[in-house]
């Protein structure tokens, strides 16, 4: 995996919750608790048994391995009108949206970065996570001549929940002779299809 990124963007404000929302922030509400635990799921081990504590402590495992934050990797904002929330201070620096480049000390995601994204007050809301594939080897490097050619063959997963609930899966192939292009698929076409069992 080349890299990591999760996104919780949402559309409406604090809506009444000034006073829990002053003093907890983006980081602390959803960030730390509902991203990190999609974070945790998607990198954990396979857990030797399926109960509930070993998949735990494989979770663990991820969470103890998340390397402490650099000032140059977070950054933190708010929303214009943030302060004329009621409950909310009128000085008030507690952060709305914030940002998160994450690095795992696992062998396995040696190198690969994990950006974290959450705020209130955006255009749409969205839950999403956007994984960007490595390439498997240089066995293509002279497409650098080519522009573009290097960023379509990287595969991407594209994985969105409600209200968008939709997942893709954009593949990259080169055809001896022909430019490099990109096959969009749909999770979603794909359960349409398949036969519904009704027991």
């Amino acid at each position: 995996m080349e890299s990591f990124q999760i996104t919780m963007a949402e559309d409406f404000r604090i809506q009444g919750r000034g006073g829990f929302y002053d003093a907890t922030g983006t980081i602390r509400d959803v960030i730390q608790n509902h991203l990190f635990q999609v974070i945790a799921n998607f990198t954990m081990e396979p857990s030797a048994h399926r109960d509930s504590e070993s998949i735990r402590d494989e979770k663990m495992k991820v969470l103890k391995a998340i390397a402490p934050l650099e000032a140059n990797n977070v950054i933190r904002g708010q929303f214009r009108g943030c302060t004329s929330e009621v409950g909310v201070a009128p000085a008030s620096k507690t952060g709305t949206f914030a940002a998160l480049r994450l690095d795992i000390n696992f062998l396995r995601w040696q190198g690969v970065p994990f950006f974290v994204r959450a705020g209130k007050s955006f255009p749409v809301t969205c839950k999403e996570i956007l994984v960007r594939f490595r390439r498997a080897s240089d066995a293509y490097s002279d497409l650098a001549t080519t522009p573009n050619h290097l960023e379509k063959l990287n595969n991407l997963l594209d994985v969105n929940s409600p209200p968008l609930l939709k997942s893709y899966l954009c593949q990259g192939a080169y055809i001896c002779g022909a430019p490099a292009w990109n096959s969009h698929f749909n999770t979603a076409d794909l359960f349409a299809m398949l036969p519904i069992s009704h027991t």
